[in-house]
């Protein structure tokens, strides 16, 4: 039972799909939150007015972890995860995704955050045969339409949640 629970564990930490369902992001002014379908446990991730998931604005049917809910609600930003297999990045990682109302409009890989394939660290915490591109991936925040967030190396990124662009 013991081995069953510490997977479990490590798999609501680790699995984008599975962690979006259980840490609830919210909006700075906590009008809005991710909410969860316990029937649809891998379902899509759904953007909830207040806490209830009762009450959903809209879904984003990627495989995203959320990160950060705008005040209004419209604009999220999410990662293809806190970890990534292997030990260099990728073209193929979703390192950051910017969404208004549900559709995709910018999506940046972990190799275009990383700037090179080695500007990455290597087997962070008990999560061996990964990396990471982030600092901390729950540091990042949304000011005055702008999502900022700090890098393995050190540099703050700034993007406009709006296009998804690039702005520092």
């Amino acid at each position: 039972m013991k081995k069953f629970l510490c997977l479990l564990v490590i798999i609501a930490f680790c699995s984008p799909a599975f962690a979006t369902r259980i840490k609830i992001i919210k909006s700075s002014n906590l009008l809005y939150s991710t909410c969860g379908n316990p029937e649809e446990p891998y379902g899509p991730i759904r953007i909830c007015k207040g806490s209830s998931s009762q009450d959903v604005v809209y879904s984003i049917y990627d495989d995203v972890y959320v990160v950060a809910i705008s005040d209004d609600g419209q604009m999220v930003v999410g990662t293809g995860g806190v970890f990534f297999k292997g030990n260099e990045a990728k073209d193929s990682d979703i390192a950051l995704a910017f969404y208004n109302k549900g559709k995709s409009i910018k999506k940046y890989s972990a190799l275009e955050i990383a700037g090179s394939k080695n500007n990455v660290r290597l087997d962070r915490a008990l999560i061996k045969g990964s990396y990471e591109v982030f600092e901390d991936i729950d540091g990042g925040s949304i000011k005055e339409k702008l999502f900022e967030i700090r890098t393995v190396d050190g540099r703050v990124l700034m993007f406009d949640i709006r296009t998804g662009e690039l702005v520092k």
